[in-house]
């Protein structure tokens, strides 16, 4: 038992006094406080100005949609095509159908292409101008076909 006591004592002596060894010891905590200070500070920039679609054939959200610091609405009453609302400047597409008041059933799309179908439950928050965020609405059940 001594032998191995000996053993493991000479392997941790040799790799202590290794220069690797000693620069990460010193090296790895600078690192991830830096990590971490970039990840902040990414967080807390101002986000772009967002530019949200409102393709609205039936013409339910006219005028009543305001816009806000950072979000402007377009509402459009004409069909886009995928190719043509990734071409455009707009990061989101909402389609309202004539029949969302009754069934709750819209479409949705992001800038990386169109929402997988299937029932989404979701609520919305706001974001102030100082970066708090605001109370969450109340839950809404949206199906993307």
């Amino acid at each position: 038992m001594n032998k191995i006591k000996l053993i493991i004592w000479r392997e941790f002596i040799t790799r202590v006094r290794k220069p690797s060894f000693l620069i990460m010891t010193l090296l790895a905590p600078v690192l991830v406080a830096g990590g971490i200070t970039i990840m902040i500070y990414l967080g807390l920039q101002e986000s772009n100005d967002q530019r949200v679609l409102v393709v609205d054939q039936a013409h339910l959200l006219q005028g009543k949609l305001k816009d806000g610091d950072k979000l402007t609405y377009y509402v459009d009453n004409a069909t886009w095509t995928d190719s043509a609302f990734k071409e455009s400047p707009y990061t989101v597409m909402v389609e309202v159908n004539a029949d969302i008041l009754n069934t709750n059933v819209g479409a949705a799309r992001s800038v990386g292409g169109p929402v997988p179908p299937g029932t989404y439950y979701v609520r919305v928050r706001g974001r102030g101008t100082c970066g708090q965020m605001g109370p969450a609405s109340n839950e809404a059940m949206v199906v993307v076909r």
